[in-house]
């Protein structure tokens, strides 16, 4: 018996060697700089492959160099088919040399959703974290590099040495996808709540089921990636953003939506204070799933209450099936409770000149533009960035809020004249809250000057040109920097509130777009309650806009942040219209609207066509489709439409005049998204958006053929009335037929589109058949 055993392990030990050296001879590895990049989406240029992004320097994390790895900027996504064939993924994770003693990044691995692994934030000069992750059975991998919650600047994110296992197929990179779990809603829902709940913060509530039950939708905030769709299941490790910025949208937008899955019960928040926050999803042994939402720090006295809403504080709504139905409550309160009656001819049509002059101009070329805005029928003339002071180019000289006489040497005033003689109104440009390192202000007042706790190192210099400003030093240093300039001092207020008077006075305007060119980073949570400096500033920002409407009714406010980095409940409040983007590409346009139109009413949502003919065949849409973009919110022009030829001009004006026609339904209209979010990175899918006027009974949706390999697209129309019969009158671009159709049919069979031409888009009207 006993030979018998040793000769059966024997032969076992014998078995398990031959396996296990015929398992490893299956095994090929492949390294993710071998596979094919393109599909690799980061927030700023092109990823390094087998180098930094530096000099074309070798990768190297706090003195190791690696011959073979990416090296990405934050905020960066990089998708791989896995085919359900590989074993292990393998990494070295940090912040590339390159960056020196700055940057600071949290890395995250996803395999079908679920999180497989994430970093703290780790920070340039700090050594890298090696990752052996067992990636057996799933089909897609996700590798993610965050911004660590204070902006991306230097974030140079290396994911070194890094490769996959595989037995037999040889896994691919893919297009990144963050919207992979939108459909799991359904297309139909309904909304618990008519219109939306203000809640104070902190705001806790709690969920019924497991963690895992949860889906999240998110949407992006980077500058230049604005208002992308995100959805991610939530995992054991639950979700958490702590927002350090001084923008409310520094990463990501102050707002989170939860599905149960099961259930198909969701909830959504948004927040209203635009300085720091934290959000949390977690769920403690034998407790509930628990959403907590806070200011940071934490506890912070109201600013402000607006038609019941606290400031900081929140709206909140419940619903159940499609995300729609969670953020229509909270658009029916910004527009029914914060948004102003701005008239019949509300959003107005208009044209801004920064993307053709970027600060360079004069008298007769704005004039010049002027003249041809006006005969394309623009109402509004905006003379962006560069007007002021006496440094160049225009960030040199924020603060400095006098006429550039050497630009204009006969002031703004034959400029504002003569644009009203045209028939359009006039606007300009400010930043109140930004000062220019080279100002003549900061020289007579440097204690203005917001201070970073994090940064500055004690005692602070006496003069603010020699602080260390975050990295926006670097940043900035061709055009010299810009920081924070403190509205929660009060001689500081009193001094933008005469500038206000100023251009009042002199120039009558009827539009402001005010933009904050800064992140504010003060080390909020440093602090305790209202010692946040950034508290103390937007308390001050409040009183300024306060200012403003209560001595200029009339005066239009455009919030603007580097493009919409801070766009919430709160600046909802007090201004008027939000700039969505400063990436202004035609396809960005399309996504941006279709993102902006879920959290916020479309007539504040401003975005502008600003290269309608795309010289280099670059853009997947037609020249009208170009300019239909942005005709589903706030509509406007930019660029060199000096340079536009006649029938590009004459599209301009069609399309133009077709919005003033129907802006009343854009004004009214409640926005229901039909489709997915077109991807800007792999645009391969038809886009419609219906946007309901219930007052009349009234549609209008937006179609897009978005590059999809089929000519043809079904859609559901939301919220008409089954027993009643509809006209359906498609546009040229969609055959130019006239439908009579019930409206049970819509609903439940949907609207088949039938697209003339790759790239080509259409509006179609429906209304009640009498």
């Amino acid at each position: 018996m006993r030979f018998i055993n040793q000769f059966s392990a024997a032969l076992l030990i014998t078995y398990l060697c031959v396996g296990l050296s015929a398992y490893a001879e299956e095994m090929n590895k492949t390294y993710l700089s071998d596979l094919n990049t393109e599909f690799v989406v980061q927030g700023w240029g092109n990823p390094g492959v087998d180098q930094s992004l530096q000099d074309d320097s070798p990768l190297s994390i706090k003195g190791r160099e690696f011959e073979k790895g990416i090296a990405t900027h934050a905020v960066s996504y990089i998708s791989i088919d896995l085919k359900k064939d590989a074993r292990r993924f393998h990494a070295f994770v940090g912040i590339d040399d390159s960056s020196g003693d700055k940057g600071s990044s949290a890395f995250v691995v996803k395999g079908d959703g679920r999180t497989l692994y994430k970093s703290g934030v780790i920070k340039g000069g700090e050594k890298a974290e090696e990752l052996n992750i067992d990636v057996e059975g799933i089909n897609t991998l996700t590798l993610h590099v965050t911004d660590g919650g204070d902006e991306f600047y230097n974030d140079h994110a290396d994911w070194a040495d890094a490769w996959i296992e595989y037995k037999t197929q040889k896994p691919e990179m893919i297009p990144y996808r963050a919207d992979r779990l939108y459909g799991i809603s359904g297309w139909e829902g309904s909304s618990d709540y008519k219109i939306a709940k203000p809640v104070k913060l902190p705001f806790v509530k709690p969920f019924e089921g497991d963690i895992t039950d949860y889906v999240i939708l998110t949407f992006t905030s980077t500058w230049g990636d604005e208002y992308r769709i995100q959805t991610e299941r939530l995992s054991e490790q639950g979700f958490s953003h702590l927002e350090k910025s001084g923008q409310s949208c520094g990463t990501m937008k102050p707002f989170v939506m939860l599905l149960n899955t099961k259930t198909k019960e969701g909830f959504a928040v948004f927040l209203a204070y635009s300085g720091n926050w934290s959000m949390e999803i977690k769920q403690p042994t034998d407790s509930p799933v628990k959403l907590t939402v806070e200011s940071s720090p934490g506890c912070l006295p109201e600013l402000a209450s607006v038609s019941g809403l606290p400031i900081p504080g929140a709206l909140i709504s419940e619903f159940k099936g499609h995300w729609d139905y969670g953020t229509l409550p909270i658009r029916r309160f910004i527009r029914k409770n914060l948004l102003r009656d701005l008239g019949d001819n509300w959003p107005v049509v208009q044209y801004n000149e920064y993307f053709d002059n970027k600060g360079n101009f004069n008298e007769q070329n704005l004039l010049e533009k002027a003249e041809i805005a006006a005969s394309l029928g623009c109402e509004l003339f905006v003379i962006d960035a560069g007007w002021y002071g006496s440094n160049h180019p225009w960030r040199n000289s924020i603060g400095d809020w006098f006429v550039n006489k050497d630009k204009l040497p006969n002031g703004l005033e034959p400029v504002a004249e003569a644009v009203r003689d045209m028939g359009m109104k006039f606007g300009v440009w400010v930043s109140m809250e930004c000062i220019s390192k080279n100002s003549e202000l900061i020289r007579k007042h440097p204690d203005w000057v917001m201070i970073d706790r994090r940064i500055v190192e004690e005692p602070v210099p006496a003069d603010p040109r020699d602080w260390k400003i975050a990295d926006l030093d670097e940043y900035w240093h061709d055009v010299g920097p810009i920081i924070n300039l403190n509205l929660g001092k009060a001689d500081a207020l009193k001094h933008q509130k005469k500038v206000i008077e100023w251009l009042m006075n002199s120039y009558d305007l009827d539009y402001i777009k005010m933009d904050f060119n800064v992140a504010s980073s003060t080390g909020s949570e440093l602090y305790s309650g209202k010692q946040d400096p950034l508290y103390g500033h937007y308390e001050g920002l409040i009183e300024l806009w306060q200012f403003m409407r209560n001595n200029y009714p009339d005066l239009v406010i455009e919030n603007c942040s580097s493009g919409s980095k801070r766009a919430d409940v709160m600046t909802s409040a007090f201004t008027d219209t939000h700039w969505s983007s400063d990436e202004v590409d035609n396809l960005a346009n399309l996504a941006i609207n279709f993102g902006s139109t879920y959290l916020f009413p479309p007539e504040m949502c401003s975005d502008w066509t600003t290269y309608p003919e795309d010289k280099e065949h670059m853009d997947v849409l037609d020249v009208p489709s170009r300019f239909t973009v942005n005709m589903m919110g706030h509509f406007g022009l930019s660029g060199e439409i000096e340079q536009w030829s006649s029938s590009t001009k004459d599209t301009a004006r069609e399309r133009i005049e077709y919005f003033k026609k129907y802006r009343h339904i854009i004004r009214n209209s409640e926005v229901y998204h039909l489709t997915s979010q077109i991807d800007v990175n792999n645009p391969n899918s038809s886009v419609a958006v219906q946007f309901a006027d219930k007052t009349n009974d009234k549609s209008m949706v937006f179609a897009y053929q978005g590059n999809a390999p089929e000519m043809k697209k079904t859609i559901r129309l939301r919220t008409l009335s089954p027993q009643k019969e509809y006209k359906v009158s498609m546009p040229e671009s969609l055959g130019g037929k006239t439908l009579k159709i019930k409206g049970e049919k819509l609903l439940e069979e949907g609207l088949q589109l039938k697209f003339a031409e790759k790239g080509c888009s259409g509006i179609i009207q429906i209304k009640r058949n009498y």
